[in-house]
């Protein structure tokens, strides 16, 4: 089942994104999974679920997973260690779920790769 609403450029079915919030002071990482392919997504959506994974919006079709936020001070835009700090925050919170990710992707691969076709 196929919908095409607002893929990304290559139609992957999902993405870490980490996104710099000029209004809300804030870094963002997320994990989203598109709505391109419905059938993949309710898959990805149920076994995400299941692993634990905490879905920020469970009834669009497009999911956000595992949102979390971290401060920024934009006034100190220019000021490299700062930035570097903030990055190395950011990353100590996505790296595990990054590998916890790629674990549930792979320990899955079947019945993903079932719902993909």
């Amino acid at each position: 089942m196929k919908s095409a609403k607002r893929a990304w450029k290559n139609k992957e079915p999902f993405l870490f994104e980490i996104s710099l919030e000029k209004e809300e002071r804030r870094i963002v990482f997320l994990l989203s999974v598109s709505d391109f392919d419905l059938s993949l997504n309710q898959c990805l959506h149920k076994i995400f679920m299941q692993q634990g994974l905490i879905c920020a919006n469970e009834n669009n079709d497009w999911k956000i997973y595992n949102n979390i936020a971290i401060p920024f001070d934009f006034d100190e835009f220019k000021n490299d260690s700062y930035i570097e700090s903030k990055f190395e925050e950011i990353y100590k919170i996505a790296e595990p779920i990054i590998q916890k990710t790629q674990d549930i992707i792979v320990s899955n691969k079947i019945e993903i790769k079932k719902s993909y076709l």
